[in-house]
């Protein structure tokens, strides 16, 4: 028994100390899920606090040439409601809503 419960600490603890993974989240203008467009993100939740663009290559190693053509983009946006409310990271891989991050800190704006 004792066994158990030391084994359920080190598997549930760490979901309740950092930030957990979540389908969607909602803004004042509609639930933003995976697979929603950077666009459909916009109307619904409007300007986003941050945006970070990363290039990602899908090669690796050294001797890989470089193919600008292989390379894409993805985005991370948060979103910071307030004192009131979560912040939120949404990450977006070829201009769709791939992960949704909530950090489970309230916001400061």
């Amino acid at each position: 028994m004792r066994i158990f419960i030391v084994v359920l600490l080190f598997v549930c603890l760490p979901g309740i100390c950092i930030g957990s993974q979540t389908n969607s989240f909602q803004c004042p203008n509609g639930i933003v899920s995976v697979g929603d467009t950077r666009e459909e993100v916009a109307i619904k939740c409007g300007k986003p606090t941050t945006k970070i663009y990363t290039e990602v290559s899908p090669m690796t190693g050294t001797d890989a040439y470089r193919d600008r053509n292989s390379y894409t983009y993805e985005s991370h946006w948060t979103y910071d409601p307030g004192p009131n409310g979560f912040v939120y990271r949404v990450e977006f891989r070829g201009g769709k809503v791939r992960y949704i991050d909530n950090t489970e800190k309230y916001g400061s704006r």
